[in-house]
């Protein structure tokens, strides 16, 4: 296999995440605030609808991003690196279990 391809697949899922991003934009900034949507919805559908509902879906999928396999993003990651050793989450240095 090419190294070409993850570096596309890694690059197409951030161009998702980005244009995801743009598309809730859209919904809060074209369905909350327009003329047309002020004059002929009810404020409160108004606001769960293009205020709170992108809101929630904008957090529920970047709380799924593993920023682990996007090298774009590496130098954002914190110091430390979580570790996982047989069901243990290790924090910092290596741990290794014995059997």
């Amino acid at each position: 296999m090419s190294p070409y391809w993850p570096n596309l697949y890694h690059f197409s899922r951030l161009s998702g995440y980005t244009l995801f991003t743009i598309l809730l934009l859209t919904i809060h900034l074209g369905g909350g605030w327009s003329s047309w949507s002020l004059s002929n919805s009810n404020p409160f559908v108004r606001l769960i609808a293009y205020n709170i509902a992108p809101a929630v879906l904008l957090g529920s999928v970047f709380s799924r991003i593993r920023l682990v396999i996007l090298p774009v993003l590496q130098g954002y990651l914190p110091d430390h690196r979580v570790q996982i050793v047989q069901n243990e989450v290790i924090l910092g240095r290596s741990r290794h279990v014995q059997m």
